[in-house]
């Protein structure tokens, strides 16, 4: 046992109760995607960094499919860029840190050639001349939104890049 008690054979069957709540109340199988939460059918992409803590191995082809539906519904016309939740289109930008998030969901279950490729894209794309990321981008006026510089699109882009590396 740890040092915090958080090892063992109670805490392994927790981890599978709570995944088999997830995929009977939060998978909607006509989307073949999980959802944003409980009851929902609205796609959210911040389901992008469950990768980052093993989800994506623990439930990989519920996991790329889930991937592929949020790209789907939720990217721009180009495919790279992505708005955060269901509907959001016509409200507001598309929330670059997301779009990192993509990339390190491809990165992290094995899609390296398409990451590399997403991520080129995304720095050629929404860096000012310094190098400095905004909050948002709007894909029509081809322009940034929202805060600038904005600290989360930065450490999105730092972990997606780990990611590609394979770290």
């Amino acid at each position: 046992m740890s040092k915090c008690g958080l090892r063992g054979p109670s805490w392994q069957r927790e981890k599978e109760r709570i995944l088999d709540w997830i995929d009977e109340h939060c998978w909607d199988k006509a989307k073949q995607s999980y959802v944003m939460h409980a009851g929902s059918d609205r796609l959210d992409a911040s389901l992008m960094l469950a990768s980052r803590f093993g989800l994506g191995e623990l439930r990989r082809e519920r996991f790329i499919a889930t991937r592929e539906a949020i790209r789907c519904e939720l990217s721009d016309e180009s495919g790279d860029l992505l708005w955060r939740y269901s509907g959001m289109q016509d409200c507001e930008g598309t929330f670059i840190s997301c779009a990192f998030w993509m990339v390190e969901a491809y990165g992290l279950l094995g899609k390296a050639e398409e990451a590399d490729r997403l991520f080129g894209s995304l720095l050629a794309r929404v860096q000012n001349d310094v190098g400095l990321m905004p909050e948002m981008w709007d894909p029509q006026a081809d322009e940034g939104l929202g805060n600038t510089p904005q600290g989360l699109s930065h450490l999105a882009l730092v972990h997606a890049a780990y990611a590609i590396d394979g770290d």
